[in-house]
């Protein structure tokens, strides 16, 4: 039995990607994505696979900050194969925690998985040892209804701004690669100087723009712009793979008028529009248990994604290092 670790940086995108996917269905630890986020915040990605007699056994999606030399895991981890094997685990974990440490002086011990099947509607208990709790959720909407029924599933308030914003005039333009060049540009620009404006500074380096526009031209992120008086006025940025779906990013000009609500329907025609490419799933965004709990303030960002009527998909952690495992 041969037992090896290969690290990200030598590992082809589209085994990355199929392996990944086959595991979390988690869009967050597609190689594009990682490459976004060490571009734009001084990461470095410190993940990789661990393979058994050539077969995937355990994948690692762990991102380093330079700055800090503290591991980021923007998605519990490890990724593991169908068949879980405890002690196989334990094996690929020990390896993969010697290389972090001999290659960038880090420890690394505490280890959190999705559940297995998190991303399926029927709830499945994951067979394993070692105390199991909930982290936090994923909020998602399956896409595998009409479009009548995911409206009405939508909270009252959801579905009187979208009638609202349709009266008023608003319409939503989507830019992909099936548009030319020079529209694609034009409308990633007036979103980059929107960015800009609303957060009153950049937030992101000029790198990851760039980057993010590429990921347009490619056909893997679209671009959903609300106009109104022939003036884009807010900005969706969305990207897919393999069925799954996600809202990335938003900005939203500071010049529209109070009663002027343009987020709903833009979020809306997304939907819409990855359903209708096939997509089984539209992500909303995740939360931590502990904070939330699963109730939301009022007002805000959280409140807002809830009234979609998401479902709740927990994120689990296990503790491999726990009495009851090492008992085993």
């Amino acid at each position: 039995m041969n037992i090896e670790f290969k690290k990200y940086e030598t590992i082809d995108n589209k085994t990355w990607d199929l392996e990944v996917l086959k595991r979390s269905k988690n869009l967050n630890a597609l190689s594009h994505f990682i490459d976004y986020k060490c571009i734009t915040s001084n990461l470095k990605h410190v993940g990789g696979i661990v393979y058994l007699d050539d077969q995937v056994l355990v994948i690692y999606d762990i991102t380093l900050d330079l700055a800090t030399k503290s591991l980021v895991a923007p998605s519990p981890v490890p990724m593991l194969s169908d068949d879980i094997d405890p002690l196989r685990v334990k094996k690929a974990h020990e390896l993969y925690s010697k290389w972090l440490l001999i290659e960038h002086k880090i420890r690394f011990d505490g280890v959190e998985i999705f559940e297995k099947n998190c991303w399926e509607l029927e709830e499945k208990n994951l067979q394993f040892s070692g105390e199991r709790k909930i982290t936090g959720f994923n909020m998602v909407i399956p896409l595998d209804s009409t479009e009548d029924d995911l409206l009405a599933n939508f909270n009252r308030n959801h579905k009187r701004n979208i009638k609202k914003s349709i009266m008023q005039g608003q319409k939503v333009l989507i830019i992909s690669n099936t548009q030319n060049q020079h529209l694609i540009e034009f409308y990633f620009n007036s979103y980059r100087k929107c960015h800009y404006s609303a957060a009153g500074r950049q937030t992101r380096n000029d790198a990851s723009f760039d980057y993010m526009e590429q990921l347009i031209h490619e056909g893997i992120s679209t671009l959903f712009v609300t106009v109104l008086d022939n003036e884009p006025i807010a900005f969706l940025y969305c990207d897919q793979a393999y069925q799954l779906s996600r809202g990335w990013s938003q900005a939203t000009s500071l010049a529209i008028q109070e009663e002027i609500f343009p987020r709903t329907l833009l979020e809306w025609t997304a939907i819409k529009y990855f359903r209708n490419q096939g997509c089984s799933i539209y992500h909303l965004g995740s939360y931590a248990a502990a904070s939330q709990k699963n109730s939301f303030p009022k007002e805000g960002y959280m409140e807002f994604k809830r009234r979609f009527e998401p479902v709740h998909r927990p994120i689990y952690s296990l503790d491999f290092w726990g009495d009851d495992y090492n008992e085993r």
